[in-house]
């Protein structure tokens, strides 16, 4: 009878009472397999030239995983896709790398949904848009950066693009952007002002073969006080004011007499002013203070953008 009964598979019924009382069964498989559901990955599905990204597990058919450590990840499809969908459900997504994630995707003319895509954990963009060089405008001002540390490669390439939103970008956590916009020769002008270089250390190449640019703008975070490699950093950046090609290193990479880039303008108004309705009397009376200062008759000025301003009627 022992022996019998080690040959009987024991399925372990899950009784489930449904909204109407009607009773399902799940059954576990014979060995107990784990019904826990699958973990959740980033994958593609591809139709002819269009790519889905997807979050969730992966499909047991039709669906490629992508290996943040691998860039050839994409291999049998990258060099058809001409346009990519990141679906909602990326707004999950937990991982922390994104690296390669578009690579070498050489026809790629349109990325849709990258709102969706959830960044918050990731430390890695490297090489994430790499030689993608048909985009021609990329917006990226959705993107929560404050925890990557990686951007090195990260547009390398993508020669067509002329316009490129990071206004979100926070990079203080960034330490490598060696050859970030390395060979995108159709910007004319980036605009860097939300970056904070300060813990930055390599910059080899940063802007190497920016051959149109006449602009790179920065603001109060920019730093290059930690970079300790920056060879090739502004090579063949002709356009840039003050340009001098014996100077390619981080020497001149800053705002000022002989700099190569161009400070952001304040932000912000630098003064109020208030329009009192019809029939209002005793516009003197109408005051304002900044922070926690004085109240003083309207306007105020001087202002240099981020201030409190508290506005009264006496």
């Amino acid at each position: 009878m022992a022996a019998l009964l080690k040959r009987v598979f024991i399925f372990i019924a899950l009784m489930l009472t449904t909204a109407t009382g009607a009773t399902a069964q799940l059954y576990a498989p014979p060995g107990g397999a784990d019904l826990t559901p699958a973990t959740p990955v980033l994958y593609a599905e591809v139709s002819g030239t269009a790519m889905t990204l997807k979050y969730g597990p992966l499909p047991a058919s039709g669906a490629t995983a992508y290996d943040a450590t691998n860039a050839s990840w994409s291999d049998t499809f990258c060099s058809n896709i001409t346009t990519a969908t990141v679906d909602a459900s990326c707004k999950d997504f937990t991982g922390t790398s994104l690296a390669y994630l578009f690579f070498n995707m050489t026809k790629l003319t349109t990325i849709n949904g990258l709102t969706n895509l959830n960044t918050a954990n990731v430390t890695e963009m490297n090489a994430m848009f790499y030689f993608c060089q048909a985009l021609t405008s990329l917006d990226l001002s959705g993107f929560n950066t404050e925890k990557v540390t990686n951007m090195a490669l990260m547009f390398y390439n993508c020669s067509a693009l002329t316009s490129l939103d990071l206004s979100s970008f926070n990079t203080a956590n960034v330490t490598r952007m060696q050859q970030m916009f390395n060979k995108c020769p159709a910007l004319t002008s980036l605009d860097l002002s939300s970056f904070n270089t300060a813990n930055v250390t390599i910059m080899n190449a940063m802007f190497q073969d920016c051959s149109e640019l006449t602009a790179i703008t920065v603001g109060d975070g920019w730093d290059t006080n930690k970079v300790t490699q920056s060879s090739n950093m502004f090579l063949n950046c002709t356009k840039l004011p003050n340009f001098d090609s014996s100077k390619t290193n981080k020497t001149n990479a800053h705002t000022g007499t002989g700099g190569y880039l161009t400070a952001a303008a304040p932000a912000g108004p630098t003064t109020y002013s208030v329009t009192l309705a019809e029939g209002t009397e005793d516009a003197d009376k109408w005051q304002a203070k900044v922070g926690d200062g004085e109240f003083t008759v309207l306007p105020v000025t001087g202002l240099e953008g981020g201030e409190t301003v508290t506005i009264q009627y006496n």
